[in-house]
C-alpha cells in the first residue's frame, strides 16, 4: 500500500498529496496528528487549469474531463475513490481563486 510505504520514509511534519483511496486514508489515520485536508474547486475551473498545463493526459474536452472524473468515483476498494476521500476530510478548502488566495486560506488553517 502506497501510504504505508510513504510513511516508512518520512519523519516529522509532512504533506502528502493526491490521496485517492479510503484505505490510504485509514492507514494515514493511524499516525498521531494526521489531518486530512481536501482542496477542491469547481469542475469547470479544474478543467481550465488542467488544460493550461498542456499535459498529454489531460482530457481534450470538458465532457471528456467529466467522464475521466466519473471513473475515479468507483466503489471498487482497489480503485480510486476521490469523492469518498473528500467526504472523509477533516477540513475542506475551496480553491476557486488565485494561488495567493489558496496560500492565504492555507495560512489561516495553520
Amino acid at each position: 500500500m502506497l501510504a504505508r510505504r510513504t510513511l516508512a520514509g518520512i519523519a516529522g511534519p509532512t504533506v502528502i498529496d493526491s490521496i485517492r483511496n479510503p484505505a490510504e486514508v485509514a492507514a494515514l489515520r493511524e499516525q498521531p496528528g494526521f489531518i486530512l485536508l481536501a482542496i477542491n474547486a469547481p469542475a469547470a475551473l479544474r478543467f481550465e487549469r488542467v488544460s493550461l498545463r498542456g499535459r498529454n493526459e489531460s482530457a481534450a474536452t470538458f465532457e471528456d474531463f467529466l467522464d475521466k472524473e466519473a471513473e475515479e468515483k468507483s466503489a471498487d476498494p482497489a480503485a480510486q475513490q476521490i469523492h469518498t476521500c473528500v467526504a472523509l476530510a477533516d477540513l475542506t478548502i475551496t480553491n476557486d481563486g488565485s494561488i495567493e488566495d489558496l496560500h492565504r486560506r492555507l495560512e489561516e488553517l495553520l
